[in-house]
């Protein structure tokens, strides 16, 4: 039976009691959790990029034991294509990049067995055979554009029968900006960008707001690894890139704490709060190098979601906990997947700069003034729904719901006619990195760390404008 039918008949059921129907719910919930799980597998595609962010998001759409059973995903889709596959589509894009040889002419080793796989393709470890350098190789499924915008189109429409306008809403968005996913070779100039950026000590991006040298993207440098895209090498679906050595920060954390259960409570108190402390400090890295991307490179990453934040090892020290606990040995923070990404004009980081700025000292007639610059319309232009939807979506959590949930609340308030389009990658980047502290017992207030690039932005902007004049 339909796992939605079977959620629809339960809403018929009549208990004796409250804590009689809780039981029932939690009981159907864990058998219908593990059919929605293995449904997403089988169908991969867009509805492995749904169970991504279903996963990542914090507070969730949908209840914990789906998002127990969707979590997994975030860090790897479950399955991937045959070696025989592969090969031959790895043979036939190598032939795309003048590498008439192939396999065997680029790489003196290649793993058979993906390392990872997701929506949109999967990667596999290899050995550059003229440098010996790893590297990873990410290879798209051959139908992967077609299936997914089909997928998400299908999503959307049935969205709308259903009458669920805030969510279709933002399926219809986030699958106008899809397209750009499924050109590794526009991925691979943004990683090489970011790498750069990160790499020399920051400049700032075209488009106007200050050409100097950046102390807070040099200060970063030595705590972050971004992997460079090897170019020639590289096709619109073959990505060739230095190979990051690591564990995704969820599952760095998740094994660590349980790392802590060999040792007796005296050890493992202290030892959790240093954990504790040095999450927090790896997140508020990821948040200011998310800022510095944003403001003065003006291009961004804008899918930062727990798989894609790896804790690359050091030298380890203390007591076999990879250094996550503290000291100067720590994991460094891995920068990883660059398929989904923006780029803001000088101007347009202006206006999100006052937004921050307005976020953070809690200025409400600030936060009004930039969201409506931004492109923010209501019906009746509500300041109070106005400044609800730009601290939800761009700062912190004002509702206990999700974000489809709460912006359909606002519209009950007074009808949202006009989204600020053009930032809500930026806002869609908060949500997940806020997603990724809730999970590791961590909420953050974005704009507490954005708010102080933003102001440095701002000012060089306006300093470059007065002198233009």
């Amino acid at each position: 039976m339909p796992i939605v039918l079977r959620l629809k008949l339960f809403e018929c059921r009549r208990f004796e009691s409250d804590e009689a129907r809780a039981r029932a719910l939690d009981e159907l919930d864990e058998v219908l959790s593990r059919r929605f799980a293995s449904f997403i597998g089988r169908m991969r595609g867009a509805f492995i990029k749904a169970a991504q962010v279903l996963g990542s998001l914090s507070p969730p759409p949908v209840r914990p034991k789906y998002v127990r059973k969707l979590e997994p995903m975030v860090d790897a889709a479950p399955g991937g294509r045959p070696w025989r596959h592969v090969r031959r589509q790895l043979n036939r894009e190598l032939r795309r990049s003048g590498h008439t040889g192939g396999v065997e002419e680029v790489f003196s080793s290649f793993d058979r067995e993906p390392l990872g796989t997701a929506s949109v393709g999967q990667v596999h470890r290899a050995v550059l055979r003229d440098s010996g350098r790893v590297v990873a190789v990410k290879l798209q499924y051959p139908d992967a554009k077609r299936l997914i915008l089909s997928d998400l189109g299908n999503i959307h429409g049935v969205l709308t029968v259903l009458g669920k306008k805030a969510e279709a809403n933002v399926v219809k968005e986030y699958r106008s900006r899809m397209g750009q996913e499924f050109d590794y070779e526009e991925e691979g100039r943004t990683m090489n960008a970011v790498s750069s950026f990160f790499g020399r000590g920051g400049s700032s991006g075209g488009g106007g707001g200050g050409g100097g040298r950046s102390t807070g993207a040099r200060r970063l440098a030595s705590r972050l690894v971004v992997p460079r895209c090897y170019e020639g090498l590289s096709t619109r679906k073959l990505l060739v890139m230095d190979f990051v050595e690591g564990r995704s920060m969820r599952e760095a954390l998740l094994a660590r704490v349980a790392a802590l259960d060999r040792y007796p409570p005296p050890i493992r108190l202290p030892l959790l709060l240093s954990l504790r402390a040095s999450t927090e400090r790896q997140l508020a890295l990821l948040l200011r190098a998310q800022a510095l991307q944003i403001f003065e490179l003006g291009t961004f990453n804008a899918d930062p979601h727990p798989g894609n934040v790896f804790l690359v090892p050091r030298a380890r020290r203390g007591l076999g906990l990879g250094g996550l606990c503290g000291g100067g040995g720590g994991a460094r923070l891995g920068l990883l997947d660059f398929g989904c990404s923006k780029t803001l004009s000088a101007r347009q980081r202006a206006s999100l700069a006052r937004l921050y700025m307005g976020l953070s000292a809690r200025d409400d007639d600030a936060v009004v003034s930039a969201a409506v610059e931004m492109g923010m319309r209501t019906k009746h232009m509500d300041r109070s729904v106005i400044v609800q939807f730009a601290t939800h979506f761009f700062d912190r959590n004002v509702a206990d719901c999700s974000p489809p949930a709460f912006l359909l609340q606002l519209n009950q308030q007074d009808k949202i006619t006009a989204l600020p389009k053009e930032y809500m990658l930026v806002a869609r980047s908060s949500l997940l990195l806020r997603g990724l502290g809730a999970k590791l017992q961590a909420p953050q207030h974005v704009s507490a760390v954005w708010a102080k690039e933003a102001r440095r932005y701002l000012r060089e902007y306006e300093r470059t404008r007065s002198v233009r004049t």
